[in-house]
């Protein structure tokens, strides 16, 4: 579907989306119009709502002095379930005296959950002057990337150190995909190409690493990187 509505209007959408809540029109016009007076902001949030409506129908719920979204699960969004998919590990992974398996959550849910990951929250979309608006979007980007980043990682070396080599790889290219200058995860994949009797890969994989380091940050590789490309260069696998 295309959205043929204004960037306001889509930011409504986005908002109501995700919030799951009802909020009043004041609230609401001063989130979109921060620098008008309350009458126009208004007037202004009046003018777009026609335009959710035609697009929305009952799903869009308007009252006299509050908008929402329809909340009975009858929509679906990517954002819902990769916070259903990781939230819940975040308690499940740091959990003490548990048994593995009582924390384990199923690789078909992670992986997709990391592909439905497939950029930053809104990146690329703005709407000029709304500063509130943009602190919301900048909050929940945060948020999710560190969310997905930090989750992906702590599945990636479970899998590691259960022998799950190949499906610590699979999870680690997706942490890649989403975080490229991450050092833990370019680690891990450096790990698994030397385990897997690909030294001379896993140096030339160093190599990629420092130049892009260098390239994106002007930097060279973490301490913990550059001792682990020494180890492999000198035949010592490294299994942690």
């Amino acid at each position: 579907i295309v959205l043929r509505i204004s960037r306001r209007a889509q930011a409504l959408l986005y908002f109501l989306a995700l919030e799951k809540k009802t909020h009043s029109r004041t609230y609401l016009a001063s989130l979109f119009w921060p620098d008008l007076s309350d009458q126009h902001a208004r007037k202004n949030l009046r003018n777009i709502v026609p335009e959710l409506r035609t697009l929305l129908g009952d799903y869009f719920i308007i009252e006299s002095d509050s908008i929402s979204l329809k909340a009975d699960g009858s929509y679906w969004l990517d954002v819902d379930e990769v916070r259903q998919t990781f939230e819940p590990s975040l308690h499940l992974l740091e959990l003490q005296n548990v048994p593995p398996s009582a924390k384990t959550i199923s690789t078909e849910k992670v992986l997709r959950g990391a592909k439905l990951y497939t950029g930053e929250f809104l990146l690329g979309f703005f709407i000029p002057d709304a500063p509130f608006y943009e602190e919301w979007v900048a909050t929940h980007r945060e948020y999710h990337h560190h969310l997905v980043v930090s989750k992906l990682s702590a599945f990636a070396m479970q899998a590691f150190e259960q022998d799950e080599h190949k499906l610590a790889a699979t999870i680690t290219r997706h942490l890649i995909r989403i975080d490229p200058l991450n050092e833990a995860g370019h680690r891990l994949q450096m790990r698994l190409l030397a385990l897997d009797g690909q030294r001379s890969y896993a140096l030339a994989y160093y190599e990629r690493i420092k130049q892009q380091l260098f390239k994106e940050l002007e930097v060279e590789p973490d301490l913990e990187t550059q001792t682990l490309a020494q180890e492999i260069r000198d035949g010592h696998l490294p299994s942690q």
